[in-house]
């Protein structure tokens, strides 16, 4: 098996454990908080989240990208990262007061005091990753993930029953991170370093100020809908778009994460080799899409049943939502490994300009949007926004790695039938059962294995490429249902 195959497969399995750990922690937390309740910790981890980009300062994709590292290199790099989210960490505590009076909700004070102390652990916990990620050895990063996932959902649970609302979200974060830590400690990796050298590093200041930004921007970008709604809204309009966005956001780190790290040292392996980086780039995105192409558009039907199922009753008002959300999601998610692609081709300058402009961009379309005091408007505005972003980054790629149009809208083509025959096929589905009469546990089981079918039917129909990964993978349940490969032997 090689070496990127076994990296998948664990990287596979650390994001599909922790995804189900989180899917019972979201299912349980959706019951017995309100939206308002909701609302508060996404503000404050909306915060931390944008702040705790700079924090990295492009650590892991720099151990990755470079071609000689020593431990005394490490040291330098640790030294840097303590040096910036230390300094991070410090502008939270001051400036929480201030944001908590911006909102007008003293909670977030406490709030962003306790999620504070994320800056002053995690340079140790990314040193690591990023040495680990580097040699594709994802197996301890497997075991790391696995527990802070279930120390996360377990202290949460057990802390907001006890009474302790968003506050116990936040000490959860901080218990989930110290598991992460020790779990670093035990698997230490290879020119691993714990003691910072405060000596220059050659090309990170350069690399680290374009990624930790676009970074940034990325955090952002998923930010901004909780930051202004809260601004022109309330708490719990803050909650229910939260919730909508989120469902999305689930599924993406459900069947995406487990691919998504291995995709910079793959192609950075591939240029390194001198091979196409635009057909590396491709692959991926036509092995990406085929998937969750088609499920956003069952989500996009069927969002009702999906929130009634992942959230409850109560959140009713984010189904309109989640089907408007899903469209924003496939419109992104065709330029997902965009920003891989240009730093394994050194265009990170190219990447955070692009960050830029489509941050501002969907910064101005959520505030417009906003500023209506709907939240469906809000929904819209962040689709024209991720149609605006899809177009710069195929004119990006073309520029950076000689990626062709033609041949991008060759790939993405068959894919963009498959997940409208997937959305017919559901729509025809509630036409049948109404999803809204049933109960939403019967309207899934009669989705899933309807569009289970229909997905593997239209694959092999059209002869994708995905057949002879689903093959590959899984030779013995291929054999079972009939599944042949593409590929002659």
């Amino acid at each position: 098996m090689s070496k990127v195959n076994t990296a998948v497969i664990f990287s596979a399995l650390g994001q599909y454990a922790t995804q189900i750990i989180s899917f019972v922690t979201i299912v349980f937390l959706a019951r017995i908080l309100t939206p308002a309740e909701i609302g508060m910790f996404a503000i404050a981890g909306s915060t931390i989240m944008i702040a705790g980009e700079l924090r990295t300062f492009g650590i892991t994709q720099y151990l990755v990208r470079e071609k000689e590292l020593t431990r005394e290199k490490t040291q330098a790099v640790l030294g840097l990262a303590v040096g910036i989210s230390w300094f991070l960490g410090l502008i939270v505590v001051v400036a929480a007061p201030f944001v908590a009076d911006f909102y007008a909700e003293p909670a977030l004070k406490w709030l962003l005091w306790i999620l504070s102390v994320t800056f002053f652990v995690s340079p140790f916990t990314s040193i690591a990753g990023g040495l680990w990620t580097r040699e594709l050895n994802f197996r301890p990063i497997f075991i790391r993930n696995l527990i802070s996932a279930g120390v996360n959902g377990g202290a949460s649970i057990s802390l907001v029953l006890m009474g302790y609302s968003y506050y116990g979200l936040a000490v959860g974060a901080i218990l989930a991170l110290l598991s992460e830590l020790i779990v670093t400690i035990i698997y230490n990796p290879k020119n691993g370093a714990w003691i910072p050298k405060f000596h220059r590093v050659p090309g990170l200041l350069q690399v680290g100020f374009y990624i930790s930004l676009t970074g940034m921007f990325s955090r952002f970008s998923e930010g901004i809908p909780d930051l202004v709604i809260g601004r022109f809204s309330s708490t719990a309009s803050v909650g229910l778009f939260s919730r909508g966005l989120g469902a999305i956001l689930f599924i993406k780190r459900l069947l995406v994460q487990a691919v998504g790290p291995v995709v910079l040292p793959h192609l950075s392996e591939v240029r390194r080799s001198g091979g196409s980086v635009a057909g590396a780039y491709l692959k991926a995105i036509n092995l990406l899409v085929v998937v969750l192409w088609p499920v956003m558009a069952v989500a996009s039907a069927a969002a009702y049943p999906m929130i009634r199922l992942l959230f409850g009753d109560q959140w009713d008002a984010s189904i309109p939502l989640t089907s408007i959300l899903a469209l924003w999601a496939m419109l992104t998610y065709a330029h997902y490994f965009g920003n891989a692609a240009l730093i394994a081709v050194d265009h990170e300058k190219l990447m955070f300009q692009i960050g830029l402009v489509c941050c501002g961009i969907l910064l101005i379309a959520v505030a417009a949007g906003a500023a209506t005091l709907s939240l469906e408007n809000v929904a819209w505005a962040m689709v024209i926004a991720g149609l605006f972003e899809a177009v710069v980054y195929v004119w990006a790629l073309a520029k950076a790695i000689d990626l062709k149009v033609k041949d991008l809208f060759q790939t993405l083509t068959p894919n963009l039938f498959i997940a409208f025959c997937c959305w017919a096929v559901t729509k025809l589905l509630d036409y049948m059962v109404v999803f809204e009469e049933q109960s939403a546990w019967f309207s899934i089981a009669v989705i899933a294995p309807t569009l289970v079918v229909t997905w593997l039917g239209l694959l092999i129909l059209m002869k994708h490429p995905a057949v002879d990964v689903l093959v590959s993978m899984m030779p013995g349940v291929a054999a079972k249902i009939g599944l042949k490969s593409n590929t002659p032997t």
